[in-house]
């Protein structure tokens, strides 16, 4: 809380993925796919009450 009236929102939320392997088969030609992924998200808010 800032005051009665205001109120400051803070938030991380991080996602973090193992890695994967996808196999399959496009165009006729079989394929192997190793990925992962990793991301962070901040979000900043001001709330107003009236």
């Amino acid at each position: 809380m800032i005051c009665d009236l205001m109120r400051l929102n803070l938030g991380y939320m991080p996602t973090l993925y193992d890695t994967a392997t996808a196999k399959g088969k496009a165009s006729g030609l079989d394929f192997t796919d190793h990925y992962s992924r990793t991301s962070h998200a901040v979000g900043i808010g001001l709330d107003f009450r009236f």
